[in-house]
């Protein structure tokens, strides 16, 4: 698929709200994407909190964990992501608190990308895989 074809993707991806899993593996992905990953995750994150937040300030508890309902886990494993996409999803993660695994096997990151996807991960305490074989 084209670059054009993943900004159409993207566009449904933002506001979907119950979409578990997303599986873009195996598409020849490049860092130019990256991007749009990145900003997915950090939807999908605004959204929750949003939700909890409005829920707080009326002193509720969500009924049946519906903040949670959304995005808990990504395969882009054998694309060709490189260390620009590695740092964008890392600064996204780094935010999330509701992502809990991300297949990045067989892309392109290099040392430096994993570093900081590392770091993402010893701030994010919820994110429990991250597989960058």
């Amino acid at each position: 698929m084209s670059i054009d074809c993943y900004e159409c993707l993207l566009k449904g991806l933002l506001t979907h709200e119950t979409i578990e899993y997303l599986d873009l593996s195996n598409n020849n992905l490049s860092d130019k994407c990256g991007n749009m990953i990145a900003r997915i995750i950090s939807r999908q994150s605004q959204r929750r909190d949003q939700f909890v937040w409005m829920l707080s300030l009326r002193n509720e508890k969500p009924l049946n964990n519906d903040f949670s309902k959304g995005l808990i886990s990504i395969n882009l494993a054998n694309n060709a992501f490189g260390s620009d996409s590695a740092e964008e999803l890392a600064n996204a993660l780094t935010l999330d608190c509701y992502i809990r695994n991300i297949n990045l096997m067989n892309n392109s990151v290099t040392e430096e990308g994993c570093k900081k996807l590392i770091k993402a991960l010893r701030k994010n305490t919820t994110l429990l895989n991250i597989d960058l074989r």
